[in-house]
């Protein structure tokens, strides 16, 4: 029996969470073939889909940045972004999509802070 079923009993009277009260999700892996999330801009089309059937308006994709196996860089993910933005305006989806980064906090993280390339989510400066 799990923590909450333990708390609410195992046939919970407690209404579908809603997620359309959120609107924005900020930790996914949308763009295609550059990190362990999307395979294909059909696999990113669907996931979208289903982000704006929750009632999602916006989501910021945060690929992965890894020194030694994901080799991110602030081009492959903004290219990669406009290829599913492309993707989504023929699609007819109404959900809007920015891209940020998650980054591993290795040997490598301190080097682009310093050099400043790290990449920084669209009008802001925070990593």
């Amino acid at each position: 029996m799990g923590f909450f079923s333990k708390l609410f009993g195992s046939k919970s009277t407690l209404p579908p969470l809603d997620f359309s009260l959120v609107k924005t999700d900020m930790h996914s892996h949308l763009i295609p073939g550059i990190d362990d999330g999307s395979k294909s801009i059909e696999d990113s089309i669907a996931m979208l889909r289903k982000f704006e059937e929750l009632g999602y308006e916006k989501v910021v994709t945060t690929p992965h940045v890894m020194s030694d196996f994901y080799k991110n860089t602030p081009e492959i993910i903004l290219g990669g972004l406009e290829k599913v933005r492309e993707a989504i305006q023929k699609e007819g989806l109404k959900i809007q999509i920015e891209a940020a980064a998650e980054y591993y906090l290795d040997f490598h993280f301190d080097e682009l802070i310093l050099k400043k390339s790290a990449h920084v989510r669209a009008k802001s400066r925070f990593i």
